[in-house]
């Protein structure tokens, strides 16, 4: 038995696009044995070294997404307390230096206010929050905003919304 580590970055609109990375950790030889298979569903397949490595940078991306879906949510939060329309801020940022695909994504499923199906589910952000905060602990690193952004998902999985995508956190 052989063991590619393969971490996919993407959501469901990539992967209907053939737009996944997959990024691969573990013996060349063993990742050369199955590169066709993962380059029939990625765009870009990169090996990243030892086994692990594409672990730490996948969870390193989805810590960037987490806290970033927070924010997202807390600005809509900020925006509507002062009687300002989701709509307006969520238009307003989509054409602006503070738009990326990854905050356009979330801020889809914001302005519909329908978090099914998700493109992350919220259940699933938490998991790797937490996991990402327990690797950086077992190294002394501290990931203050990381804690924060899984303390304020808590709330969604608590009312049974873990399915719903992760910005439903917006009206938690």
């Amino acid at each position: 038995m052989r063991r590619v580590e393969a971490c996919v970055v993407g959501n469901p609109e990539m992967a209907a696009a053939g737009k996944l990375r997959v990024f691969t950790a573990g013996p060349d030889h063993h990742v050369d044995e199955v590169a066709d298979v993962l380059e029939a569903m990625a765009q870009e397949v990169r090996h990243l070294g030892d086994a692990g490595s594409a672990s730490v940078l996948k969870l390193a991306l989805n810590l960037v997404l987490g806290v970033q879906t927070v924010g997202l949510a807390e600005a809509v939060a900020f925006a509507e307390a002062h009687d300002m329309s989701r709509e307006l801020l969520l238009d307003v940022i989509d054409n602006s230096g503070w738009r990326s695909p990854v905050l356009g994504f979330r801020a889809a499923f914001m302005r519909r206010r329908v978090y099914r199906p998700a493109g992350f589910r919220a259940v699933l952000m938490h998991k790797d929050l937490s996991l990402a905060l327990g690797e950086a602990q077992a190294r002394g690193v501290a990931l203050p905003m990381v804690e924060c952004a899984a303390r304020r998902l808590q709330p969604l999985l608590a009312r049974g919304h873990g399915d719903d995508d992760a910005a439903a956190v917006a009206d938690m």
